[in-house]
């Protein structure tokens, strides 16, 4: 019989899909643009997402298949529609693998110093190196997942735990209402800070994506959808809360923000095993998009919204052709952009996604009656149409250059 998830593991799968680069990185560069309002920046963040979350909840509890989205707007808007929206995954996938290895250069360059001035090398060779590797068809994704869950969990949980009982709150607090007195500091704004943040929480959709590998998915996923949400705001909040009131105003100006909060209390020993956990965290990232960005291709050639070529297998068993053709488009995108950049392309380009799930919600409520669920959004219409709303508003107010 065919081994799958259960729901305790469903849950950890979703944790281990959202926490990765983004909130390694990312607590500065909200600092940066939004100062101590970041923290609440953060709980903004996670109302949006818990309106997408609860949407995909909603839809995920109606079907079995793979696709997530795909099969929502396939469902409810047709086969172009949904079409449109799988090679939109393809896409974010491509920009995900090249923020994901901008990330991993940053982070190897705060850890060796004389790294810094080769990033797009770092991020060159690792994508070339990763490509070899899939192609070659050694197995080391299990290996390097169970790795990096351990080796980004710990030390976050550490901060979290110690900074709970170290941090001064009444400073905190001063700090933080004195910069809420002063507004956004120059060229920041709320929008951007939302946009920008937002990366930290992208990847709960996936789950979605592999209900047929999962147990009773129509009635676990829901489950583990809201469940993976609440834990992921509660844990982004304290560590931006926590990283506020350990570093204050130096933290606009860190590159790997986490990493000196662990100096700050633990000296050099705390800031090295920081950054070599986020290294091994984003490096085991890097590995499972390398891994999965060339078999969305295959996925999309098998249905033939893709040239057939793209699924022939090498002499490895590998999607030779897949691999090449992802890592040709991933490469240049990787080494003209900066982290920053290429996070927002990206959370733009998911909402590409977002928002003909929000509205598959509506139609199949209205049209597919027959379409039963396991799970069904309370008060009536309002979530979806919320979650619609702000997503248009966050696309309409952000622009990659203000940041």
């Amino acid at each position: 019989m065919r081994q799958k998830f259960g729901l305790p593991s469903i849950i950890l799968l979703g944790i281990n899909a959202i926490i990765g680069s983004g909130i390694f990185l990312l607590p500065s560069k909200g600092m940066a643009i939004a100062g101590g309002m970041s923290a609440f920046v953060i709980l903004v963040d996670a109302l949006l997402v818990i309106c997408l979350a609860l949407c995909f909840a909603e839809l995920a509890g109606k079907f079995k298949e793979n696709g997530g989205a795909y099969i929502y707007a396939r469902e409810a808007f047709g086969e172009f529609v949904g079409f449109e929206v799988g090679l939109m995954k393809w896409f974010v996938n491509i920009i995900s693998w090249a923020a994901l290895a901008n990330a991993l250069a940053t982070v190897v360059g705060s850890l060796w110093p004389a790294m810094a001035s080769s990033h797009q090398i770092i991020v060159a060779t690792s994508i070339i190196s990763l490509s070899l590797v899939n192609y070659l068809g050694v197995d080391l994704a299990k290996y390097i997942n169970n790795l990096s869950t351990v080796g980004k969990l710990l030390p976050l949980f550490a901060i979290v735990l110690f900074g709970i009982f170290t941090i001064d709150y009444n400073h905190t607090m001063s700090f933080i209402s004195q910069s809420v007195r002063q507004g956004f500091p120059e060229g920041g704004s709320f929008a951007a800070a939302v946009l920008l943040m937002f990366y930290a929480f992208t990847g709960f959709e996936s789950l979605a994506i592999a209900a047929e590998d999962l147990e009773n998915p129509k009635k676990n996923i829901p489950i583990a959808i809201i469940s993976v949400i609440t834990f992921v705001s509660l844990f982004y909040f304290l560590l931006q809360f926590i990283s506020i009131g350990s570093l204050g105003q130096e933290l606009a100006n860190s590159k790997a923000p986490l990493a000196e909060v662990a100096k700050s209390w633990w000296g050099e020993a705390g800031f090295q095993a920081l950054v070599i956990g986020s290294v091994i965290s984003i490096g085991g990232i890097n590995v499972a998009i390398s891994f999965f960005t060339p078999r969305m291709g295959v996925a999309l050639a098998n249905h033939q919204h893709l040239p057939v070529t793209m699924a022939k297998l090498s002499r490895f068993g590998t999607p030779g052709i897949s691999i090449l053709v992802s890592t040709t488009l991933v490469l240049p995108l990787a080494l003209s952009g900066s982290f920053t950049k290429l996070v927002i392309i990206n959370v733009v380009a998911r909402f590409a996604q977002y928002l003909p799930t929000c509205l598959a919600v509506l139609y199949l409520r209205a049209k597919r009656p027959d379409i039963k669920g396991t799970f069904r959004i309370p008060l009536g219409p309002t979530v979806p149409i919320l979650a619609l709303l702000i997503t248009c508003w966050l696309i309409s107010e952000s622009s990659v250059e203000k940041l």
